[in-house]
């Protein structure tokens, strides 16, 4: 993995680094934006897909990624 450049691309490295699942639903980026942590730091700051716009397309991307 490249060296981030940037505070987002750090955030987002880590967040890949802690979430990913390659045989679970959904990209990585899905999978970190329904991470539930409650002891991250950086959790208010996960990266989250471009149609997550509001709590409902959270909770909706949540129930689609449940095994």
């Amino acid at each position: 993995m490249k060296t981030p450049r940037s505070r987002a691309q750090a955030i987002a490295a880590k967040c890949r680094e802690c979430v990913h699942d390659p045989l679970a639903k959904g990209t990585w980026r899905e999978q970190a934006a329904a991470c539930v942590s409650g002891n991250c730091a950086l959790h208010p700051f996960r990266p989250m897909p471009r149609n997550v716009k509001t709590e409902e397309d959270l909770a909706a991307l949540r129930s689609r990624l449940e095994p």
